[in-house]
């Protein structure tokens, strides 16, 4: 058996145990410290009346990208202000994604939902037609890649290290 079958296992097995370790590393380190880290976000929901807000008011260009934050002043739920974080000035919804769906309006959102059908059927074929064994473990970690960082620029608001992280292995699915 050759060691390029075991290869992507291993890598995945590796990428599944950095998850706990790495959690379990940021804990001590705050322990030692003695600091605490809290990250507060908004909900999905927060995330939909902004954009239902932004839809009813400028439907076809959104409020203008990067003024989500003027959007949350004017679109957050009411019952927020009761909340210990009412004065908070949230920059991006709950994902990267849904921000510029928000932001943009429905040309935007149109143009956001053509891309990912592209990465997403871009994808599909890369895994169906690999016919070289030599590449197709490139093709297969970069579309992977690159399926999953869209995932995570969907539900998350990355660092810019993951969004360039996104855009190489776009590169590489788009290159196959």
């Amino acid at each position: 058996v050759s060691q390029s079958r075991y290869s992507p296992s291993l890598i995945s097995l590796s990428l599944l145990s950095t998850g706990p370790l790495g959690l379990k590393v940021t804990d001590s380190v705050l322990k030692k410290s003695n600091s605490s880290y809290m990250e507060v976000r908004q909900t999905w929901q927060n995330t939909i009346d902004v954009i239902k807000g932004t839809y009813a008011s400028s439907p076809f260009l959104g409020v203008g990208p990067a003024r989500y934050s003027s959007a949350w002043e004017q679109y957050k739920p009411d019952a927020f202000n009761y909340l210990q974080y009412w004065n908070t000035s949230f920059l991006l919804g709950v994902g990267l994604i849904p921000t510029f769906f928000a932001t943009l309006g429905l040309l935007g959102t149109l143009v956001w939902l053509a891309f990912l059908y592209f990465v997403f059927s871009a994808g599909i074929k890369n895994l169906f037609n690999v016919k070289d064994q030599e590449k197709s473990f490139i093709v297969l970690s970069a579309t992977i890649g690159s399926v999953y960082l869209t995932i995570i620029n969907f539900v998350y608001a990355p660092s810019i290290v993951i969004a360039i992280l996104w855009f190489i292995f776009l590169g590489l699915m788009i290159a196959n």
